[in-house]
């Protein structure tokens, strides 16, 4: 019942659907679709990858870290199963 009155009330139609603007945007396709640091990790990733890109993304970090911000660094993460070069940040998820 109170799903009911949520729906017919639509007091929060305006956030579901920035979130779904949103997901688009992120190309956020399914379920899990998780974010490092802002790269978008496909459904699907095993620990074991999953905790590799973790891993390189914490190394880049320091690499970066050490180079300076503009240091003009790219990541590439050949994980089996992703993408061989990662996902560009999105604004959505960016930081400053």
């Amino acid at each position: 019942m109170q799903l009911n009155r949520c729906i017919d009330d639509k007091a929060t139609e305006k956030e579901v659907d920035a979130n779904a603007e949103e997901a688009v945007a992120l190309q956020v396709d399914g379920t899990p679709t998780l974010f490092v640091n802002g790269r978008r990790i496909p459904g699907g990733a095993d620990w074991p990858n999953l905790k590799r890109v973790i891993d390189a993304e914490l190394e880049y970090q320091k690499v970066a870290k050490d180079a300076g911000e503009n240091c003009g660094c790219e990541v590439k993460l050949d994980v089996p199963g992703l993408p061989s070069k990662a996902s560009p940040v999105s604004p959505a998820l960016k930081k400053n």
